[in-house]
């Protein structure tokens, strides 16, 4: 689920090599001279991959930095389906001041048009743990393309629920369940941070008070009744997406014997 790819097995290998003969401080005998001038060019084409591959890993971690700083700032759930250079570029227009905040929500309200989403569908309805919820998220998708933003943030806002409770075996706990399905990857720690704050903001029913932007609560119960925006319903449409996906990582690491994240324990008070 990164935005960036993470470190492969191949450069993993090639740095452990490269540290390995660089810790090698004997010095070659008249014998092994030929061998050690071989081995001497070899652990400096390795070094100098080392040295690259690590300049490009800090550009990386930099560009998602950025990425993460903009996603927080709009509010939004990562867009990871969209070209990585894509949104380099969107970044990069956001904090040169080419675009407002408005104007990168609606250029991702554009990205994602019937083709992408209906992509997103179908890769849903593949996978085990949508099962008998592919007729619900097919309506919420057609309801978002058509318009009807107030039936498809509540479609989603419920099925994002339901698909943890099903997933996890009981009622959701939002605070605690984050950090069961969500990584600690950069892109995924936005995800998190997104899905407690729509799943567990609290509202008021005092008239002085405000309403908080997209709370499921508040939603569901009534109190919101301005929430049937194009952004609401794509930004809930992507937190199911990241959930989902967090889930189907969740099993397979189950599945392949990875230890399963364990819950944060209470503290005794």
């Amino acid at each position: 689920m990164n935005y960036h790819s993470p470190l492969s097995e191949s450069f993993l290998a090639i740095l452990q090599a490269a540290t390995k003969l660089a810790e090698q401080s004997v010095l070659p005998s008249f014998v092994n001279l030929a061998l050690s001038e071989e081995t001497l060019k070899t652990a400096v084409s390795l070094a100098d991959q080392a040295i690259h591959n690590l300049a490009i890993i800090e550009t990386v971690q930099k560009k998602n930095a950025a990425l993460q700083r903009l996603l927080i700032k709009l509010g939004w759930p990562p867009p990871w389906h969209l070209p990585a250079v894509l949104l380099d570029r969107i970044v990069e227009a956001h904090e040169s001041g080419n675009f407002s905040v408005e104007e990168v929500s609606q250029l991702f309200i554009e990205l994602y048009g019937q083709k992408r989403l209906k992509e997103l569908l179908e890769k849903w309805k593949q996978s085990e743990h949508i099962g008998r919820r592919a007729t619900i998220l097919d309506e919420g998708i057609q309801d978002h393309l058509d318009g009807r933003f107030f039936s498809s943030v509540c479609i989603f806002s419920t099925q994002i629920e339901g698909v943890i409770g099903e997933a996890l075996g009981r009622r959701p706990n939002p605070k605690n369940d984050a950090h069961i399905i969500f990584r600690d990857t950069t892109l995924s720690k936005v995800a998190r941070s997104f899905y407690i704050k729509v799943a567990n903001e609290s509202f008021s029913w005092s008239r002085s008070s405000p309403i908080p932007e997209l709370s499921r609560n508040a939603i569901l119960h009534g109190r919101d009744t301005e929430f049937g925006t194009a952004s609401n319903s794509l930004r809930v449409i992507l937190l199911f997406d990241a959930v989902w996906s967090a889930i189907g990582e969740m099993k397979l690491g189950r599945s392949t014997g990875h230890p399963k994240p364990r819950s944060r324990r209470k503290r005794n008070r």
